[in-house]
């Protein structure tokens, strides 16, 4: 089994973590936010925002990682990438958000468009994470493998 680059593995979490981030920011301020709100019955703490962006760089991170391991079972490049952002986005989003509505803190609309959108924000983070993680020098890697389906 080859080793896992650790610094690769936190430089590409990052990046897929901004990709999360910015993209929640975007749908949070445009669409989502105001539901949620409305749902829950009162505004979010002050410490929801960096709570929730740590929490974008720690499942990216997570991402990224679980590519490194999964890479040499199915193979570099973007289809392991999108099975991992799959993963991922289903235990860290998507059962999250039915239980949420399980609960009956938010209706079955709002989580499955919040759903939807993480869906997207994870794929895209998780594919951006992986193309870093495969710079030319990981484990002999004379190039990106990613962009190869």
């Amino acid at each position: 089994m080859r080793k896992i680059n650790l610094v690769h593995v936190a430089g590409g979490g990052v990046i897929a973590g901004v990709i999360i981030n910015v993209a929640a920011i975007v749908v949070w301020e445009t669409f989502l936010g105001r539901n949620y709100v409305a749902q829950l019955g009162k505004e979010f703490p002050n410490t929801a925002v960096p709570r929730s962006m740590f929490w974008g760089y720690m499942i990216a991170i997570a991402a990224v990682w679980l590519y490194a391991m999964l890479r040499t079972r199915y193979g570099r490049g973007a289809k392991t990438a999108l099975i991992v952002g799959f993963m991922t986005w289903f235990v860290g989003m998507a059962l999250p958000n039915y239980a949420f509505w399980a609960m009956g803190l938010f209706n079955g609309p709002l989580m499955f468009v919040a759903s939807g959108i993480g869906l997207a924000e994870m794929l895209v983070g998780t594919l951006a994470g992986a193309w870093i993680y495969e710079r030319p020098g990981v484990d002999g890697n004379t190039g990106s493998a990613v962009s190869a389906v």
